[in-house]
């Protein structure tokens, strides 16, 4: 008796189902009460006095046969005797699940007994009305269900059985979307599944008939809910058990029931996945389900390839992986398996293989084509339509590996017809393709570039970030996509992309609000400058940012201060500054003065004036003929003149204006106004300059004037309050010598002598005049002759003085300060301000004063990683060659430099470095310089530590090469350990094309130019790096304090300049009052 040969005419009739048939012999009731009335009250009567005897009482079969088909007729029974039902519902729990307290004859058959009540409480499924009691009852018959089970009590010969006994039961509920279904569906799907993954049975008829039934039962939500889970729990366990921790445990996470953990072995895990994965992703793959089942089902396929993705991504952070365990009672297939996944895991631990990772072919061969098939339903399928191309994006970026073309080519096509279909009409598919393309766009795959056309990721952007109506949300992935491709889109000029970009900021920087987003907006812009060259965007996108700025409130400082260090930086990211035009430093400087520094807010702080200020000091710097305006002079000038009445800003004010001062037109000859190097100066001029080599004047106590006499030319080094300053000057001999004018055109022209022609003299000249200037040409001839035989006979009397102190000779020190006046550094009325300084007594204090850096100074790591493993030992080794790419990486980072040209005047911030290292590489702007430091520029025997490296700098650069598999996504092993917990790292990896990927890791990563997840070519590098590193390090106080120490030098140098004259005053002094006593005597 169960739910397929109830009634009496199917008594009648042989059944066929497989696992199951009918007993003629327990008809007893039908036969006896033909009205249901009869029925009912035996039934009734029979089922209160079996729960409430001993089973005991049950002496023989019949007994128990004729109680079971009372008990269950009872489970048929309408839902108005309830009671009676749960009654049943109670006995046979009973003697189901504890076989002491059943009746004894039960376990002498306990085969048979448990198949009829198996089949007895099946009948409980019968169609009745909607009812909540109804629900109730269902749901305790198959928590009886999953007891049995769960307690090992099903016997061996009924496992079959009882699922046939689900499957016909379940299947007209789980069938149809009714009230019933909508609220058991869930523990009846789940209860199927379980007993299905604990019975271990293995007859393909069941498993295809539960297939096959799959895609009529979805029709209920919560059958897909179970079906998914289930699917996701076998995919781990299988992963698991291939690339880490094999166990018999596998835990199964059931909606509204939590963790279910189940022990299944290896060789059913395989059987079970093949059913419920693969076999139910053929039979739907095709078929037309309503448009929300679609978009379910597909959510929950997507995490099934979630678990394959999620693996390959904590492979790529995690190092360590467990040895899958060998069951010796699996079968010879299974064991083989897993002897190649252990010796694997042991290869890959002794660093003979690499690690194991879940490859994009591997996974797109499982489900690549089910998903490419749901990327083709359109209409009111969108929304699954548009979860299968981003679980697409997901396998194609988070997971390494090479792609086949075809996969390629089917993805590619894919992309631009969703992003065409996307700008025309809907936009949701086009928001997931966005929220995933911000990783895909920087993968290497083959022909990924092609994405940049402007009619597939271009066709949105632009018009998405300029429209009102889209959602935020999906802004911010443009602006994300945007910030990471901006460096190379320059190849792309043509396509008419640049042109979407620059709109595209424009609007994005006047419209937005939110503080990350206005920040990454404004790195972008910065980036962007980088590449651009027409004139007319670049002042433009300077406008936009600027006056972004000058509506801020000051109110939010961190984002004032983060914007203001964005626009400092811009100065240095255009592609030829010489060819930008001053309109665009003017425009910056006019409006920025007005507005800012003139204002008295008292919401503005010490930190935003100095950063104002620290910013217009960058914008002069690069472009000093803004300064040669006479109005914007007057109003930055006035500006700071303003803010010296702040006590607390004075100091820093003071340094601006000097800076700004000593600096102005230094990067452009053609407006030096200090002098220039390279001026000619006749040697006749100066053989007799520099008798002692070298000369020290003091200025007041504003700076030191130094001249060096070397063979062939001399040099004059200004020490002032901001820095050091060197000119060079040659000399030459004769006009023949100079072959290029010099920029000022400042030289002496020596006059050759005239030889005197013996036979010409006034006698004997015949010139061609009047008579009356006759007479006066022998007048004065006849004077000339008369006093050139006076000065002939002229013999003085000289008087040789023997003093005690040789004084410093007035004419060479006359002869010097002539010089200077003359190169153009002091008028002559400046020049009795000029103090001759000591050599012997001032040497000490110059070199204090050189060793004090008027820049910011870095120094920079670089380590080069041939494989993401690669660890200590690896990574501070030298390798006898590099890639190209990191060779032009280091030579775009500055001059390099070793022993052979180490010079501590020249290069006195690198010289230790130099002489630790033996190799070096030197990068000078106008207000920093950073020193690389790296073991593949290292030449010397002795052992380096890596700790040597990193003790000075938070900030270090890795290149990760990734040999021998370029397609890896692995970061580097390095980067877990303690030693770069607390550094940030720019992680640079090599892509196609001479592109670089750059990733930020570590505590600090919004400091730009640079960006998380940028791509950057390999020509701009070096540039965004050090420009990079400025902008993590820059602090403007910094420099105020270095030339606050310079100003104490230089005070202290007057001090010392002053004591020496009295004492030479006091010594000459006494030498004349004991000459004139001693003559008078």
């Amino acid at each position: 008796m169960h739910i397929g040969n109830f009634i009496v005419e199917d008594f009648k009739e042989k059944q066929n189902l497989d696992f199951a048939s009918s007993h003629l012999d327990t008809n007893v009731l039908n036969f006896i009460c033909s009205d249901e009335g009869s029925k009912y009250e035996v039934v009734k009567s029979v089922v209160l006095s079996v729960k409430k005897i001993d089973p005991e009482n049950f002496l023989t079969d019949f007994h128990v046969k004729w109680a079971m088909e009372c008990i269950g007729y009872a489970y048929s029974l309408p839902l108005e005797m309830s009671s009676t039902i749960m009654n049943a519902i109670t006995i046979y729990n009973t003697w189901l699940t504890n076989p002491s307290k059943r009746p004894g004859c039960i376990n002498t058959n306990e085969a048979y007994y448990q198949r009829e009540m198996l089949g007895h409480m099946s009948l409980i499924f019968l169609d009745r009305s909607a009812d909540p009691i109804y629900a109730e009852l269902c749901t305790q018959v198959l928590k009886i269900f999953r007891s049995i089970v769960r307690k090992n009590l099903l016997v061996k010969e009924n496992t079959c059985f009882l699922l046939k006994l689900c499957l016909l039961s379940f299947g007209p509920i789980l069938s149809v979307n009714s009230d019933l279904s909508k609220k058991i569906s869930g523990e009846m799907s789940r209860s199927l599944y379980e007993m299905f993954l604990r019975i271990e049975e293995r007859e393909e008829i069941l498993w295809k008939e539960l297939c096959k039934n799959f895609s009529k039962w979805i029709i209920n939500n919560d059958v897909m809910i179970s079906w998914d889970s289930v699917a996701v729990s076998l995919t781990e366990k299988i992963i698991n058990y291939l690339y880490g921790e094999g166990t018999d445990n596998m835990i199964i996470n059931f909606k509204d029931e939590g963790d279910v953990a189940i022990v299944i072995t290896f060789e059913h895990c395989i059987l079970a996945w093949n059913y419920l994965v693969l076999n139910v992703l053929e039979s739907t793959c095709k078929m037309l389900f309503e448009p929300i089942i679609h978009k379910n089902l597909v959510k929950a396929v997507s995490k099934i390839v979630g678990v394959f993705i999620n693996v390959s991504s904590l492979r790529i952070r995690n190092r360590k992986v467990a040895i899958p365990v060998e069951r010796i009672d699996s079968s010879e297939p299974v064991l083989n398996l897993s002897r190649i996944c252990k010796d694997f895991h042991i290869n890959y631990i002794e660093g003979r293989c690499s690690l194991p990772i879940p490859a994009i072919k591997d996974i797109i061969d499982i489900f690549g084509e089910w998903l490419f098939t749901q990327t083709e339903r359109q209409g009111a399928f969108i929304h699954g339509q548009a979860e299968a191309i981003s679980s697409l994006c997901k396998i194609f970026y988070k997971t390494s590996g090479t792609v086949p073309n075809q996969y390629l080519g089917k993805f590619y096509k894919v992309l631009f017809k969703s992003f065409k279909q996307a700008s025309e009409s809907n936009f949701q598919v086009a928001e997931r393709i966005l929220k995933y393309s911000v990783r895909l766009l920087t993968q290497d795959h083959r022909g990924i570039r092609v994405l940049l056309h402007r009619s597939c990721i271009f066709k949105v952007i632009g018009p998405y970030i300029m429209s009102r109506e889209i959602p935020q949300r999906t802004k911010n992935y443009c602006y994300q996509i945007l910030a990471s491709i901006i460096p190379i889109l320059k190849p792309y000029t043509k396509q008419g992309i640049l042109t979407t970009v620059n709109e595209s900021l424009i609007f994005a920087v006047t419209a937005e609000n939110e503080a990350n987003n206005i920040v990454l907006l404004f790195w972008t812009v910065c980036s962007y400058i980088s590449i651009v060259e027409e004139q007319d965007i670049l002042e433009n996108l300077v406008k936009c940012i600027v006056n972004k700025v000058l509506l801020m409130e000051y109110t939010d400082k961190k984002l004032y201060l983060d914007c203001l260090n964005v626009i400092s930086m811009v100065p240095l990211m255009f592609v030829c500054p010489s060819m930008i035009s001053d309109g665009i430093a003017k425009d910056v400087v006019n409006k920025f003065i007005p507005n800012i520094l003139r204002k008295t807010s008292k919401n503005l702080t010490d930190t935003l004036y100095i950063s104002v200020l620290n910013m217009l000091m960058h914008w002069a710097f690069k472009f000093p003929t803004v300064l040669m305006d006479s109005n914007v002079k007057i109003q930055i000038f006035e500006a700071l003149a303003g803010l010296k009445n702040f006590d607390r800003m004075k100091e820093y004010v003071n340094f601006i204006e000097l800076t700004l001062l000593n600096n102005f037109g230094k990067n452009f000859p053609e407006y030096r106004f200090c002098g220039c190097d390279a001026t000619i100066i006749t040697n006749s001029f100066i053989s007799t300059t520099f008798q002692n080599n070298i000369k020290h004047f003091l200025y007041k106590n504003k700076a030191v004037i130094s001249i060096y006499n070397a063979d062939e030319s001399a040099l004059i080094v200004i020490r002032n309050q901001i820095g050091r300053y060197v000119w060079k000057f040659k000399p030459t001999y004769g006009p023949s010598s100079i072959k290029s004018q010099p920029p000022l055109n400042l030289r002496i022209t020596p006059h050759n002598k005239i030889t005197k022609d013996p036979n010409l003299s006034p006698n004997n000249q015949k010139p061609d005049l009047s008579s009356s200037e006759l007479k006066v040409f022998k007048k004065l001839s006849h004077l000339y002759i008369k006093s050139e035989s006076s000065i002939k006979s002229f013999k003085p009397t000289i008087t040789k003085l023997k003093p005690q102190i040789q004084p410093t000779s007035l004419n060479q020190e006359s002869q010097i300060r002539s010089l200077l006046c003359h190169l153009g550094f002091f008028n002559q009325d400046q020049l009795q301000d000029l103090s001759l300084l000591h050599n012997s007594e001032i040497q000490q204090t110059l070199q204090e004063l050189d060793s004090i850096n008027n820049k910011e100074f870095f120094i920079i790591p670089i380590f080069y990683l041939d494989q993401p493993e690669s660890e200590e030992p690896e990574i501070i080794k030298k390798f006898p060659s590099y890639p190209q790419s990191y060779l032009e990486l280091l030579k775009q980072m500055g001059l390099f430099l070793n022993s052979s040209n180490n010079s501590q005047e020249l290069f006195r911030s690198a010289f230790n470095l130099i002489e630790k290292y033996n190799g070096v590489i030197l990068l000078r702007e106008y207000y920093y310089e950073i020193v690389t430091i790296s073991p593949s520029l290292c030449d010397t025997l002795r052992p380096f530590y890596i700790d040597e490296f990193l003790q000075y700098s938070q900030l270090v650069v890795i290149w990760n090469q990734r040999n021998p598999q370029p397609n890896s996504l692995k970061n580097p092993i390095i980067i877990d350990s303690y030693r770069f917990k607390k550094k940030t790292v720019i992680l640079l990896t090599p892509l196609r094309n001479n592109i670089i990927r750059v990733n930020l890791i570590g505590t600090e990563t919004n400091c730009g130019p640079l960006l998380d997840n940028m791509l950057v070519p390999l020509y701009l590098i070096g540039k965004f790096i050090t420009r990079t590193i400025a902008s993590f390090y820059s602090n403007a106080t910094s420099r105020l304090a270095l030339s606050q120490r310079r100003i104490e030098i230089l005070n202290f140098l007057k001090d010392l300049s002053r004591k020496s004259e009295s004492l030479s005053i006091n010594k000459l002094s006494s030498v004349v009052s004991h000459t004139f006593s001693k003559s008078i005597k």
